[in-house]
């Protein structure tokens, strides 16, 4: 008698189990939403078959009224879950306006049968009949008590060796399955409350030492808690990128000094790495072209990364630098998430978001944990004081934050045990709603210091009676907020999910136009109202969508460098945008602004001016392209007709430049002239009014703060309304 069961779906490393609503990845629970899990069924048991919207809305939803949001979202997740890129899917692909299919190769099964009943009077003390044969009693042996016995003892001493073979084996599988008691987090305690974004990079003991951001400095807090202490580096006044100014990249093993990074010493790429004591004096310069630097266990030399992807090491009290690992940007890309192993025999560090290891002497490059994970992104590793862990940040590559580097914590055991053997399997740590930052372990490796971030924000419009920011939209947590020429429809950016959407103006209507892990960047509305053109942050390459949805396509199919800020012409036959020739990551050394003609298909660069330019903003009536240099400190004007540069303004921190709609002023958030917040100058120059003041909350975003105008010309922004700050996190093995 066979027993009939659910359906068991078996495609690449996935498992799922129909009756049990459960699903597994090489073993390992995987969490899916009950109304994405039963689509998920649903296409499971129609595999390579078209899936109609309608039949999958009636199917999982039946009778409740929703709408075809619901089913977006619901596949979104399954994308998530099963880390499938909704562009090159390889489970679920979209038939455009029609439905969904499932395109991978599924083994479906109903599960083991139950055994045959076995009849009556076939149970112990009763041979079963063979072949028909009557049985043979235990009697009706030929063999006498000796015999038998002489028999035995070889099976006997057979069946122990297996016995003890099957032991030996179990526990081997047992040991590198369960090798020595794993880490866990057993509580977790806040040390800062100030909202403010920061990153934990290194202890003494007694302080926790800080990067800050907006606005950028160092900081320390207790590590129990407590308030931040501000410390100014004794540096050299100077240029600094962008308003960033020094950051640390390490605390010595002794805990008296920080290396600082800083590019006070002249643009571009020559960053400069400074060996500081932890109140800020004294300050010796060590080495210049350092984009990310750390420490060696005994503190006596420093390893440093150059932007051109060089790895070299230093002796940490001045000398000559030695190269330990040549790249210049080759296929492994830039290096940063340097550290040195406790034992000093190996070197870990991170580039293209995969972690990489050589020996102290610069050999024996490899990939430390290849295959694992491929979809995901790992980064921002540190060994345990003991080296027996090393911790560091996963995360899906199209969840993972491009605006804030927060994952969830992850561990690799280094420990050796039996046969001089250690696991290479990772295992995580952190879980739940907080994304986290780079760990840091405590110097008695009881404790794991790190950022913990929960990524919200609202939409606010300024009150021009009141002059404060009040909620707009409802408060969506939304930014690049972008209305259409007819002032009908508004398109904007989901944060911190990423997300472009269309609406009517008053936020009904969503319509959504892309998918992770695209991250869209200044949409643009085509004169016309038809396209929305946009940069997206995740491979920094320009995009245009339908309004009412649809394919997106690529501007620059071919290209390879990274392309922002695309705006159209008065026209719509135009492009203009920022270029970065030859730019991977880390310093900013060459921007320019192009113009593409789409009806030629030709491209032309503007004349670039000292200090390169970037920002490009097209004026409404097309004589002018606005643009900020990359210090940030001026605001620049290019006329078309003379092909001539001209200044509009100059201060510092100059960001998010745009015109009026008619374009008769130039808005801008920044400084001038003792005057800060949200600027409105004159196209053909004069008084600076001060249109906004400085807000007196915390902004988020993409770039850490946005704001844009309404049809108005009224300041928007977002304000933050999540968590951002440190905790440390109690470690316990299990």
């Amino acid at each position: 008698m066979l027993t009939e069961t659910a359906h068991t779906f078996r495609f690449a490393s996935i498992e799922v189990h129909e009756r049990e609503l459960r699903a597994t990845r090489n073993g390992e629970p995987v969490s899916i939403e009950p109304k994405a899990f039963r689509v998920l069924i649903y296409l499971l048991q129609r595999a390579g078959h078209l899936v109609t919207k309608k039949e999958l809305l009636d199917a999982v939803w039946g009778d409740t009224a929703v709408t075809d949001n619901s089913l977006t979202r619901a596949i979104a997740l399954l994308r998530r879950t099963l880390e499938d890129d909704p562009y090159q899917p390889r489970f679920i692909e979209t038939v455009a306006t029609a439905g969904y299919r499932f395109i991978c190769p599924v083994d479906a099964s109903a599960g083991p049968a139950a055994a045959e009943e076995v009849p009556a009077g076939a149970g112990f003390g009763q041979t079963a009949k063979l072949d028909g044969q009557p049985p043979v009693s235990e009697s009706a042996s030929p063999a006498s008590p000796a015999n038998r016995a002489s028999i035995r003892r070889p099976r006997v001493i057979l069946g122990a060796s297996v016995a003890l073979l099957v032991l030996l084996v179990g526990g081997i599988v047992w040991y590198f399955r369960h090798p020595l008691p794993l880490l866990r987090i057993s509580s977790y305690g806040r040390l800062t409350l100030d909202g403010r974004r920061k990153d934990a990079i290194g202890t003494d003991g007694n302080n926790v030492f800080l990067n800050l951001e907006a606005p950028a400095g160092i900081g320390q807090v207790p590590v129990v808690g407590g308030k931040i202490a501000f410390i100014v580096p004794d540096l050299p006044g100077g240029f600094r990128f962008r308003g960033y100014g020094p950051w640390v990249s390490a605390v010595s093993p002794d805990g008296s000094s920080l290396l600082v990074n800083d590019n006070s010493i002249g643009p571009g790429s020559e960053y400069g790495v400074w060996v500081v004591g932890t109140s800020g004096r004294p300050a010796r310069f060590l080495t210049k072209e350092a984009w990310d630097a750390t420490w060696s266990p005994d503190g006596r030399q420093v390893l440093y990364a150059t932007a051109q992807g060089d790895l070299y090491v230093i002796p940490s009290e001045g000398g000559p630098s030695r190269l330990l690992l040549a790249s210049h940007n080759g296929p492994l890309g830039w290096p940063g998430d340097l550290a040195w192993s406790p034992d000093g025999s190996k070197i870990r560090f991170t580039r293209d978001f995969t972690i990489w290891e050589i020996s102290s002497d610069g050999s024996n490059l490899h990939q430390v944990i290849p295959g694992w994970r491929a979809s995901h992104v790992s980064c921002s590793g540190r060994w345990t004081p003991d080296g027996d862990f090393y911790l560091f940040l996963s995360a899906n590559a199209a969840l993972y934050g491009p605006f804030s580097l927060t994952a969830q914590i992850w561990a690799l055991d280094e420990r050796r045990g039996l046969l001089g053997l250690r696991s290479s399997k990772p295992f995580q740590l952190s879980t739940g709603p907080i994304r986290w930052g780079a760990p840091v372990p405590s110097r008695d490796g009881k404790l794991v210091f790190a950022r913990g971030s929960d990524l919200r924000g609202e939409l606010v419009r300024f009150d021009k009676e009141t002059k404060h920011f009040m909620p707009y939209l409802a408060g969506i947590s939304a930014e690049f907020v972008e209305f259409s020429h007819d002032g009908g429809y508004v398109a904007y950016v989901s944060f911190p999910d990423g997300v472009l959407w269309r609406a009517n103006r008053d936020g009904t209507g969503v319509v959504q136009l892309t998918s992770p892990p695209m991250y869209p960047e200044n949409p643009r509305w085509s004169p016309d109202d038809t396209q929305i053109l946009f940069s997206n942050d995740h491979d920094h390459a320009i995009y245009t969508v339908l309004s009412q949805g649809g394919a997106v396509q690529r501007v620059f199919p071919d290209e390879n460098e990274w392309e922002r800020d695309p705006n159209w012409s008065p026209d719509g036959k135009k492009i203009v945008f920022a270029a970065f020739p030859g730019y991977t990551g880390g310093a900013v050394n060459q921007a320019e602004i192009r113009i593409l003609d789409l009806e030629k298909h030709t491209t032309v660069t503007l004349p670039d001016r000292p200090g390169h330019v970037h920002s490009p903003r097209w004026s409404p009536d097309g004589p002018y392209i606005l643009a900020t240099n990359l210090e940030a400190t001026e605001l620049l004007l290019f006329d078309l007709q003379t092909q001539h540069w001209s200044r509009v303004l100059q201060g510092r921190h100059f960001s998010w430049p745009c015109f009026s709609r008619d374009g008769r002023f130039i808005y801008v958030e920044g400084s001038s002239s003792g005057v800060a917040g949200i600027l409105r100058v004159p196209l053909t120059g004069g008084k600076v009014e001060l249109v906004a003041a400085e807000p007196d909350f915390h902004s988020t975003g993409l770039t850490s703060s946005w704001w844009g105008l309404d049809p108005d010309g009224t300041p928007l922004a977002l304000r933050d309304e999540g968590t951002d700050e440190i905790y440390a996190l109690t470690l316990k093995y299990k």
